[in-house]
């Protein structure tokens, strides 16, 4: 999906907080992004919020490609711990921009809510045990694994009458 949005004149900057909570779920969200970028509808607003690394931009539905609120400039460096807010920006691009933000942080927390819950990954972990192969006296093969570049590269026995086999793993 590709979506064309337009700044207008910046009227006002201002430093905001967000919540541990919103910013660590949006870092979720966008961690799990094959793209890099999530769209949340803000339904009871009628916006579209855009995530990605750099900014959160907000888009009003009677103004498509418009950007009304950008979030930019996160500090979440300057916090101690993870419960602690995280310092931004707030960009304003309209008079009325102001006025949405305590209604926009809300709805916001409520759309990144239903995001999460709809990729919920609620199955317990489970350990894999892998047993190591034995040479026909009983000493075992040892596995190990090195880098090489951009590689991980691991060595692992997989039968005894079978040396080594080598399988590249790319991170």
């Amino acid at each position: 999906m590709e979506i064309v949005c337009y700044r207008d004149q910046e009227l006002l900057r201002e430093q905001r907080q967000l919540s541990a909570a919103n910013y660590n779920l949006a870092r979720i969200l966008l961690t799990r992004s094959a793209s890099g970028v999530v769209f949340l509808p803000l339904r009871a607003m009628q916006f579209l919020a855009i995530l990605d690394e750099q900014e959160f931009v907000f888009i009003d539905s009677e103004r498509k490609q418009l950007i009304d609120i950008a979030w930019q400039q996160f500090h979440p460096q300057k916090r101690e711990t993870l419960e602690d807010a995280v310092d931004f920006e707030a960009v304003y691009y309209y008079s009325h921009s102001q006025g949405l933000m305590s209604r926009l942080q809300g709805e916001f927390h409520k759309a990144l809510l239903a995001a999460a819950a709809k990729d919920k990954r609620d199955a317990p972990a489970r350990i894999l045990k892998f047993e190591r192969r034995r040479l026909r006296d009983g000493e075992a093969l040892p596995n190990r694994a090195s880098r090489q570049g951009s590689e991980m590269v691991v060595h692992a026995h997989l039968d005894y009458r079978v040396e080594l086999e080598t399988v590249h793993v790319a991170l």
